[in-house]
């Protein structure tokens, strides 16, 4: 798979064919390996309904997913334990910004240093 398989992935969810979810675990089931766990789809659709409304720095929840041992390194727990990180985090390590509607240029500044280096762009859990 690759930016293509996404991005037809992203134009089926928007013409109905297949639910934006189902498109979202093509898309991290497909596109990366290893494959991101599924318990990130809930995630990275909220990521995607944030950058549609111009929020990507808005956290996003993601407890539930560290019992797959992949955390963004970004990921920030409070003291009640939850668990979250900006939008445009979720976006960028699972690539999938293609799934957000844009009329312009993509969110942010490409220059901004995101601290994505390394395997999976993960640490561990």
């Amino acid at each position: 798979m690759g930016h293509s398989t996404a991005s037809d992935a992203a134009n089926l969810a928007r013409v109905g064919d297949i639910s934006l979810q189902r498109a979202v675990a093509m898309n991290l089931q497909s596109n990366h390996y290893p494959p991101i766990p599924t318990a990130y789809v809930e995630p990275v659709t909220e990521a995607i309904a944030a950058a549609q409304d111009d929020d990507a720095d808005r956290l996003i929840c993601i407890n539930g997913v560290e019992s797959t041992g992949m955390l963004p390194r970004q990921a920030e727990t409070d003291e009640d334990g939850i668990i979250t990180v900006p939008a445009r985090v979720l976006l960028d390590i699972t690539h999938s910004w293609v799934f957000v509607e844009q009329d312009d240029e993509p969110y942010g500044d490409e220059d901004e240093d995101w601290d994505l280096d390394g395997p999976a762009h993960v640490r561990e859990a």
